[in-house]
């Protein structure tokens, strides 16, 4: 039994500001990519890293940016348990690959433990360069090209855009989280990435049978198939997670699992969603227009330009249409979200290496975060001593998932 796919269409227009976008009308040839998922292909073609500064805590309540990015987003910073705090972090390239991180944790009475938690480079070095911005979106199916002519010729034939968020790209985590986004409505996500037949797995990770997951796969369908509730979409997420990080006999122990956010649309009758959708865009050209207008009257032309880039118009509008339409068309369903993300955890993940990346992923990302509150200068050393660091094994991320 296959899960109905999600529905995550996002019909919202971009603002008609008279700025020249330049378009490339002669479009590179297609190129297969040599990764394969199950029975799904992929290729690469020139795109963007994801970037979206929404924070999830608004995200959440922005029909746009559920529909339109979701995908996997992380923002949770790690708390101490009895207020222990992060006092430094090294990284020490001559150690084994798996003991190079050294965090130095400090008690309120004093007391300091020097641990090495067992995190190897493939993990550590894309998660802390991810940990290090204030960007919470780390993957997304509604990815974008720089060549906007291929990407529509590709959406077209309703192949997906993969979107990374720079941190990520070309490295096997991005493929990780590109496939924990799939991993209960894809039966392809019971097995693992390969390239030319050889599984792109790393040396710590120990892959279970694919008919194992199957099995896992098929049941949580089931228990999804028989919910009243259905969803339209969902963003994998740490909502409502408590991260705590402690020390329990000479060990780090981090707490928290990820959460499938899950919602649907309030208005299901396809005319009014349009008439919504149109009155609100209509409301954002207007109020940008007049933003426009008025910045293009005070400000100088290096700042106005610098403004106005077709990214921040793109933004603006999303925070208008927003504004409109969000609280009328976004319905969170916490029954069902709680329910899939039990049932996931139950069952190991599905696909327990793809889910333990993903856990750590969360897990690993609150717990820098909170390093870098509590020692802005010295978790920015730390991210340079891994500026030369190239985790093996070397991937080269997909960036479109073609058509079925």
């Amino acid at each position: 039994m296959q899960l109905r796919r999600r529905i995550r269409n996002v019909n919202t227009l971009r603002v008609a500001i008279p700025l020249a976008l330049a378009v490339c009308l002669v479009l590179p040839p297609l190129s297969q990519a040599d990764i394969q998922l199950g029975q799904l292909t992929f290729a690469r073609a020139d795109a963007q890293p994801l970037d979206d500064p929404t924070q999830l805590a608004m995200g959440l309540q922005s029909y746009s940016f559920m529909s339109s990015v979701g995908g996997v987003a992380f923002g949770a910073v790690a708390t101490g348990a009895n207020d222990l705090k992060i006092a430094a972090l090294e990284y020490n390239a001559r150690q084994p690959d798996g003991q190079r991180l050294l965090i130095t944790i400090a008690s309120k009475n004093g007391r300091q433990w020097k641990l090495s938690p067992p995190i190897m480079d493939w993990q550590l070095a894309p998660v802390a360069r991810f940990a290090e911005g204030d960007q919470h979106a780390c993957f997304t199916l509604f990815g974008r090209l720089t060549n906007s002519t291929e990407q529509q010729q590709r959406l077209a034939r309703g192949e997906k855009i993969l979107g990374y968020h720079r941190a990520f790209q070309d490295t096997l985590l991005g493929l990780r989280l590109m496939q924990a986004d799939m991993l209960i409505i894809r039966p392809d996500a019971c097995d693992l990435p390969h390239d030319r037949g050889h599984y792109l797995v790393a040396p710590n990770e120990s892959p279970r049978s694919v008919a194992l997951n199957t099995a896992a796969y098929n049941q949580l369908a089931t228990i999804v198939e028989q919910s009243p509730q259905k969803f339209d979409s969902y963003v994998i997420c740490d909502y409502g997670q408590e991260i705590v990080f402690d020390v329990q006999r000479g060990q780090l122990t981090l707490t928290g699992f990820p959460y499938w956010y899950c919602w649907r649309r309030k208005i299901s009758d396809q005319t009014t969603f349009n008439d919504l959708q149109a009155r609100a865009n209509e409301r954002a050209r207007e109020v940008i227009e007049r933003e426009f207008e008025r910045d293009r009257g005070r400000l100088s032309a290096s700042e106005f330009k610098g403004k106005w880039t077709p990214r921040f118009q793109e933004l603006r509008q999303r925070e208008v249409f927003d504004q409109m339409v969000s609280a009328n068309l976004l319905q969170p369903l916490p029954e069902l979200s709680q329910m899939i993300t039990e049932a996931v955890r139950q069952r190991q993940g599905i696909n327990p290496v793809v889910y333990n990346a993903l856990t750590a992923t969360m897990r690993s990302a609150a717990l820098f975060r909170h390093a870098k509150i509590e020692n802005p200068e010295g978790f920015a050393a730390f991210v340079r001593q891994l500026a030369e660091v190239r985790p093996a094994p070397p991937v080269e991320t997909p960036t479109v998932l073609l058509s079925p």
